[in-house]
């Protein structure tokens, strides 16, 4: 378990959308929920900027797209094995798992590092070296979280 999720939260919450009989609405989100935390499994938790987020998204929303895009037309055998109802469900929840951690960062973010980007946009825009060398007057010398 990572460090953001607390075990009985997660368990209660893993406990109450498996109940039977399960819905489209408990199945989906006990996928998303799987997702994020394989996620966290593998990167860590991940701190990135609101711009970042959004890159990272709009990828993941990219692959969705092909999916939908191979199942509907038709483009050749190896381009219909990036189609299908498995692979645009899988994609979909890609998609959900990448807009709640958005979420969870913005959640621990709150206004105050916001409230600093917005004022030193500039530096924190050029990317990590610039902001390394940030000459805001809080001392930011952290690289984009």
């Amino acid at each position: 378990m990572t460090q953001d999720h607390e075990p009985n939260t997660i368990d209660r919450l893993i406990a109450a959308l498996s109940e039977s009989p399960p819905t489209f609405c408990s199945a989906a989100l006990l996928a998303v929920l799987t997702e994020r935390l394989r996620q966290d499994q593998k990167w860590g938790v991940q701190h990135h900027t609101p711009e970042r987020w959004l890159a990272i998204l709009g990828e993941e929303f990219g692959e969705l797209s092909e999916a939908v895009c191979e199942t509907i037309f038709d483009n050749g055998l190896a381009a219909r094995q990036c189609g299908g109802y498995e692979n645009m469900r899988r994609e979909a929840i890609h998609v959900a798992a990448v807009a709640v951690a958005l979420w969870e960062c913005l959640s621990r973010d709150k206004s105050a590092s916001m409230t600093h980007r917005r004022q030193n946009a500039p530096l924190h825009l050029q990317g990590g070296a610039a902001a390394e060398h940030c000459k805001c007057e809080s001392g930011c010398s952290q690289e984009d979280q």
